[in-house]
């Protein structure tokens, strides 16, 4: 027996190793391809924002401030979805893959009663990650606000500082910043009850599934040592998928951020400077232009 117990225990320090070893090439083969993205993002922007029209810049969502936060901000956080995040979701699928078979093994009518019970926690993720999803959009609008009235106050600083507008800005401020923060201790309500529901289902889940192994032992369908291999590994399973669940928020932020960084390098150009299309007659003349008016499209008069 101190044969076989210095052997499984010599098992566990292997697999310690291996799994560090995992983590540290998992972590530093995304976070690479995290920068590179990072990078590649704000150059293809950055050059696209370069080639729209002037009137393109006129519209509110299109201020300097505006594009200045997509760049600085919105770019790493699609990073964020890209990297860690992305790499613990295929670990979980990979966790939970493995464990369903191993549980299945070693008995498949206690790991399909588990399984049963999975839509349930299923539910009280889904409720959280709706609350969060109807709100983010709403957010980012207001803050895109304030983080435009805090760029111009602040580059145009001499010029506030001459009126006396400290007061005003520093309102209106703070009133851009005032609804999001409203809406969030709302939504923490609705986030309490999506937690303590999952909570407690996992312990409903824990009495179900002790309670169903020991009636399958009494009738001679499982040995006692299957059940606790059943449970442990489908334990395994919940807490990895559980890691997952708890950075959907994150992921649904990094989502919304990646949409408004798409929609600004899909953007199309009306006049396009770096473009080679169009018809180029070779001619010689001179051209002169009589009753030329311009306008700017947010300001016609």
């Amino acid at each position: 027996m101190q044969d076989a117990a210095f052997f499984w225990s010599m098992m566990f320090l292997v697999l310690a190793g291996a799994s560090g070893l995992g983590h540290f090439f998992r972590t530093l083969g995304v976070g690479i391809a995290g920068e590179n993205l990072t990078f590649r993002l704000r150059v293809a922007v950055l050059a696209n924002i370069l080639r729209q029209h002037i009137g393109w810049f006129d519209e509110e969502s299109h201020s300097s401030a505006t594009l200045a936060s997509r760049l600085a901000t919105d770019v790493p956080v699609v990073k964020t979805a890209a990297g860690y995040r992305l790499a613990v979701m295929f670990t979980a699928l990979v966790t939970l893959g493995t464990s369903l078979s191993l549980a299945f093994a070693f008995g498949w009518k206690l790991a399909l009663a588990l399984v049963a019970i999975v839509p349930i926690l299923a539910l009280a993720g889904g409720l959280q990650l709706r609350v969060e999803k109807a709100s983010q959009r709403r957010d980012a609008h207001l803050m895109s606000h304030a983080v435009q009235v805090t760029t111009e106050s602040i580059e145009n600083i001499r010029a506030v500082q001459e009126l006396n507008l400290e007061p005003t800005f520093f309102g209106l401020f703070v009133s851009h910043l005032l609804v999001p923060f409203i809406e969030s201790k709302k939504r923490s309500i609705l986030f309490a009850l999506a937690f303590a529901f999952s909570q407690g289902v996992m312990f409903l889940v824990y009495g179900c599934a002790f309670r169903l192994g020991a009636f399958l032992v009494t009738r001679g369908e499982m040995e006692a040592t299957n059940v606790y291999r059943v449970f442990f590994t489908m334990a395994f399973s919940a807490v990895s998928v559980g890691q997952w669940t708890s950075m959907l928020p994150d992921y649904l932020r990094a989502r919304l951020s990646a949409g408004l960084v798409f929609n600004l390098l899909e953007a199309e150009t009306e006049i396009d400077g770096y473009s080679d299309g169009g018809m180029r007659p070779d001619v010689s003349s001179r051209v002169s232009l009589k009753g030329v008016t311009f306008a700017y499209p947010s300001r016609p008069q």
